[in-house]
């Protein structure tokens, strides 16, 4: 299954996303333990950012709304909107062939890891996902403004 480090750890502004990552960590972890009798592994492919239009998309739906929102809405959320322009603008995301070729080796070896984080410096984020909530957010508050 393709899932998302956004499966460990929800970043502002992409709530829904993370949301929908999490539910399909949680469906993975059943079935590897339901599926196991039958000798069939389920797999997590878990990447970082991927070089795909996502970015893209997503800040032009954020203007989308944006422009329709009142000054309240604005200003409420001026800060993560930018935040994710910026991360949008240099996203250094790892090219899908490198994602494929996980999938392709988890296909193919006798006895798959359950879970297969790729992507740049990665570890960062999953870092972030073992810290104590008060720190994560404090870590994210920081970053986010």
């Amino acid at each position: 299954m393709i899932s998302s480090i956004s499966g460990r750890i929800a970043l502002p502004g992409l709530s829904v996303y993370a949301a929908s990552k999490f539910a399909l960590e949680a469906l993975s972890d059943a079935l590897r333990v339901e599926l196991k009798p039958f000798n069939i592994a389920v797999v997590l492919i878990e990447p970082g950012n991927v070089a795909t239009p996502i970015w893209e998309k997503s800040i032009a739906d954020n203007n989308a709304v944006m422009a329709q929102a009142d000054a309240a809405v604005k200003k409420l959320y001026a800060n993560l909107i930018q935040a994710l322009d910026r991360i949008a603008q240099n996203p250094q995301g790892i090219e899908p062939a490198q994602v494929a070729s996980i999938v392709a080796h988890a296909l193919v070896v006798k006895w798959p890891r359950s879970r297969y984080l790729v992507g740049k410096r990665i570890w960062i984020l999953e870092l972030l996902s073992w810290l104590p909530d008060s720190i994560r957010d404090w870590i994210l508050l920081r970053n986010f403004k």
